[in-house]
């Protein structure tokens, strides 16, 4: 069951599709800003694992490019 104050526990034991904490953590996305991508996500796909787990991932992949992007505008 979704419980959102321990999603990152809950979901980082039972990845099953794709293992977007991993990349969460190569990315060094803080665990505050993981755990709002997983409670929007699961509101999108309550029901749906991989979907779940590949769009956290891509919303993680997005921001990846969003903030170099801005990094590189300000070299």
């Amino acid at each position: 069951m979704y419980h959102p104050k321990n999603c990152r526990e809950a979901t980082v034991e039972k990845i099953e599709y794709f293992d977007y904490p991993k990349v969460a953590k190569k990315m060094n996305v803080p665990s505050a800003i993981l755990k709002k991508i997983e409670k929007e996500v699961k509101h999108e796909f309550p029901k749906d694992k991989m979907m779940y787990e590949l769009h956290v991932l891509r919303a993680l992949r997005a921001c990846g490019k969003i903030t170099s992007q801005i990094a590189g505008d300000r070299v």
